[in-house]
């Protein structure tokens, strides 16, 4: 049985066409790089060493919490990123916790006499490239 050469050649175009696709997706996302970390809403006031953020997270965000070093604020003017000193928190209702955030290096625009309600990300690592955070998340899955 020979098979027509129209649709050989069809073929071949079809299977180039997948694999530049699946290459120029593999370098997208090589290239594009992302922070790794968790999204929080959360009270931030002024003190003494610089900001105070309360926030209130499930009981099983607490070990990622720990490991975040850095906290950004993506609806001011521009991305401004501030250093984590210290967390510290109390167990508020079952199966949440109420934790506290300091932070300094984080330049928001505020009266010091006030607090404020805000959308923030806390970051565990900053500018990560995406496949490399989709494999971590994958074989960080496995292991547990």
């Amino acid at each position: 049985m020979k098979i027509p050469q129209k649709i050989e050649w069809r073929a071949g175009a079809f299977l180039l066409c997948a694999a530049i696709v699946l290459l120029s997706l593999f370098i997208i996302l090589t290239l594009v790089r992302t922070d790794v970390g968790m999204e929080v809403e959360g009270l931030i006031k002024p003190s003494e060493t610089g900001w105070m953020l309360t926030i209130e997270i499930p009981e099983a965000q607490l070990p990622l919490l720990r490991q975040c070093k850095y906290i950004r604020l993506p609806e001011h003017e521009r991305e401004s990123y501030g250093q984590i000193i210290e967390v510290s928190g109390c167990l508020e209702k079952p199966a949440r916790i109420r934790a506290k955030i300091k932070i300094k290096n984080l330049k928001i625009k505020a009266t010091p006499d006030t607090s404020q309600t805000l959308r923030a990300m806390l970051i565990k690592r900053k500018k990560v490239p995406v496949l490399k955070m989709l494999l971590d998340s994958v074989f960080s899955r496995q292991r547990v």
